[in-house]
């Protein structure tokens, strides 16, 4: 089973301006989900379809990209817009439209790579999902499917019934951003609260080697003494029975 891949709709003019973008987006295992001629186009197909990014050239004939990021801003669920053009004099007012980034013809890969990055992940059904790169591919994890987050070195290993993924966020960080979905375990351990299944208790009946077992893995992970009043709250929370 793989993540979700990003969804991006290419909006250009120019033909041969849309086949690099392709030919670019399937390098960095982005999902093109639809290309259109001009920003009209682009806004009649939005009105039916979802994308997770807009790439968009500024200097299109009709509805410029500028004017274009300002319509497609009244949508419910706007993408994230990311303009493309040859010419830099518009950077500071594509930002101000609230665009993750602007790219200069040509486009070379490495950069779109960054710039895709920097597009939120888009709600799932289960709440959110974690944007990782997977084999060359980004890719959206949804948080249902996460089983658990622990610190490691410079990054932070994220266990999946989809495989493992590196993340570039702090653990600290991404604490704050599940909020309520995680629950701290160990100092350099988050669990997904949705995949908890028992609180092991040791056999010396003492605060020290408690476990918590998680769906669909054959290994509990351990508790420290300083988190295991919080675990224990938990799982009365949830109406777990300890043994």
């Amino acid at each position: 089973m793989d993540g979700v891949a990003l969804r991006v709709l290419l909006v250009d003019d120019e033909p041969l301006a849309r086949l690099r973008l392709r030919q670019l987006l399937g390098d960095c295992g982005a999902c093109v989900a639809g290309e259109c001629a001009s920003a009209e186009s682009a806004l009649a197909w939005l009105a039916t379809n979802e994308a997770d990014a807009v790439l968009v050239d500024i200097g299109m004939p009709g509805t410029d990209g500028l004017a274009f990021s300002r319509h497609m801003a009244t949508l419910p669920r706007p993408p994230s817009v990311i303009f493309v053009t040859a010419h830099d004099q518009h950077a500071v007012e594509a930002f101000e439209l609230g665009a993750v980034d602007y790219l200069l013809k040509p486009v070379r890969r490495e950069r779109l790579v960054r710039a895709l990055e920097r597009v939120p992940a888009r709600p799932q059904p289960s709440g959110g999902a974690f944007r990782v790169r997977g084999r060359n591919r980004l890719l959206l994890v949804p948080y249902d499917a996460a089983r658990f987050l622990r610190a490691s070195e410079k990054y932070v290993e994220l266990h999946a019934v989809t495989g493992m993924y590196l993340l570039d966020e702090p653990l600290v960080v991404l604490e704050a951003r599940l909020g309520p979905l995680a629950l701290r375990i160990h100092r350099n351990c988050l669990v997904m609260r949705q995949a908890l299944r028992g609180l092991l208790r040791p056999g010396n009946n003492t605060d020290e080697g408690w476990l918590v077992q998680l769906e669909g893995l054959d290994e509990p992970l351990p508790v420290s003494r300083r988190q295991l009043a919080h675990v224990k709250q938990a799982f009365e929370g949830a109406r777990h029975a300890f043994d």
